[in-house]
Parts: C-alpha cells; sequence; structure tokens
C-alpha cells in the first residue's frame, strides 16, 4: 500500500478532494482536537490523518523550523545573493516534497468502515 492509499480499498487518494464529514456527527472520542474526518471517494470508509497525538510539540517545531530557515535564507540571501539563495531554497523545498511523498508511513488511519448520513454514530 503506498502513502495515499485508502487504508479499506487500497485505491489511490492522491491529488483528490475527499468529502468532509460534517462535525456534528463526528464522534467525539475519534477526535484529536480539531482534526476533521474525511470520506474516501471510493469505498465511503471514514479516515482522519495519520498524526502523532502531540500535535502542539509539532507546531512548536515547525514554527522555529520556519523562522530559523527565513532567518538562514536571508543571511545567504544577502552574503552570496539572490540566485544562490532561491537555488538553496529549491534544494530544500524539493528534499521536503521527497521526503513526503515517498515516505512508507500511511497517510490516513481508518476510522469506520463506512458512513452513513442517517447514522447516529457518524
Amino acid at each position: 500500500m503506498k502513502r495515499f492509499d485508502c487504508p479499506q480499498c487500497g485505491k489511490s487518494l492522491s491529488f483528490r478532494l475527499l468529502p468532509i464529514v460534517p462535525p456534528a456527527s463526528q464522534p467525539k472520542d475519534i477526535l484529536v482536537g480539531a482534526t476533521p474526518l474525511f470520506t474516501c471517494i471510493h469505498c465511503g470508509a471514514v479516515l482522519a490523518h495519520n498524526e502523532p497525538k502531540f500535535t502542539w510539540k509539532i507546531g512548536f517545531f515547525r514554527t522555529v523550523m520556519f523562522l530559523s530557515g527565513a532567518i538562514l535564507f536571508s543571511a545567504v540571501g544577502a552574503v552570496l545573493g539572490r540566485v544562490v539563495s532561491l537555488t538553496a531554497i529549491a534544494i530544500v523545498a524539493l528534499g521536503i516534497g521527497t521526503v513526503l511523498l515517498f515516505s512508507p508511513k500511511p497517510a490516513y488511519r481508518l476510522v469506520s468502515s463506512t458512513h452513513s448520513a442517517n447514522n447516529p454514530k457518524l
């Protein structure tokens, strides 16, 4: 199974807009903060992003990395020039994109096998 495949049917969800399950019908014990739930466009399974439970630490880490990267690229741009700075940004973006796209960890986890508008649980 690839990273962006549905955990239930195995079909690809890459580059798809997934319908969001309305918040009123989401079970409260499944949510991590305000994480939205999605439905698979192929089989109707309810999915959530496969994130760790400690999202506040990730948010802080992303903020620190963004600020340090902005400072680093500004310094490179001031010292070596704009072309070198843009090339460095392109290399970092390509590296991060490659890691995210080819990661073996699934992007979605299965919450429920089906979603129905009449189902009071979902």
